[in-house]
């Protein structure tokens, strides 16, 4: 479970969808560094939200 497109975009107030794919491999590639850093982590963001919300500002951080 990833962070979503709209809100990266929204915080690096990008309004065109002209950087959508370089955007979407950005944020997979965090997202595949943070689960292999975190053993379980979709299973503990669906769990707890704190945890989700932590993840997510990771992800935003290595995406930014």
């Amino acid at each position: 479970m990833s962070i979503a497109l709209s809100t990266v975009k929204e915080y690096l107030k990008i309004d065109s969808n002209s950087f959508d794919d370089e955007l979407i491999r950005m944020i997979d590639t965090a997202h595949a560094m943070l689960t292999g850093a975190v053993d379980n982590l979709d299973i503990l963001c669906a769990l707890d939200d704190a945890i989700k919300k932590k993840a997510d500002m990771i992800e935003l951080m290595y995406t930014a």
